[in-house]
């Protein structure tokens, strides 16, 4: 059973994964991000709708990029852990909006270590919303950095452009 359980989490992680989009060019060189001094710090998973757990450090790794360490439970318990994964991240503005660049880096091969992007904001209550930038609206590789910033900006606000937010609260 257990077996059965840890194939059926795996999965599910398998299957947000697939639904982002990613790519082999960040949105925006990382000369152009901006540093956000609300994202360092531990947060933790709200609001799951199933019986996971994930919890996620940020760290400043310099002026302008942060490491972060995403774990994911089987449980809500935390009693099982599943995967964690390692990022390099960055903070780029669209029109006022902040999005993250995140590339895992848990890998030395390239072609397993693309860009997702997620659209974050602070709710009044220090509540971090992400959305991932999906698959649904994007149906091609954009080849340069300038390209795919200029559709992320046309399409900003068409909600097709995002998966479902996941919401983090602050523990430290």
């Amino acid at each position: 059973m257990r077996i059965l359980f840890k194939a059926t989490m795996v999965m599910a992680v398998l299957f947000i994964i697939a639904g982002c989009y990613d790519s082999e060019v960040p949105m925006a060189p990382v000369k152009d991000a901006v540093f956000d001094a609300k994202l360092p710090g531990r947060w933790k998973a709200i609001d799951l709708e199933d019986d996971a757990a994930a919890k996620m450090v940020i760290l400043k790794f310099n002026d302008t990029e942060y490491f972060v360490k995403h774990k994911i439970w089987e449980k809500k318990d935390w009693s099982v852990s599943a995967d964690v994964y390692f990022c390099r991240a960055y903070t780029i503005m669209v029109d006022g909006v902040a999005f993250c660049n995140v590339q895992y880096i848990s890998s030395n091969e390239k072609d397993k270590r693309p860009f997702m992007f997620f659209r974050y904001s602070f709710s009044k209550d220090g509540i971090l919303t992400w959305r991932w930038i999906s698959n649904d609206l994007i149906k091609t590789k954009f080849k340069t950095s300038k390209e795919l910033y200029k559709f992320i900006k046309k399409n900003m606000n068409n909600e097709k452009l995002y998966g479902k937010p996941l919401k983090f609260k602050k523990l430290i």
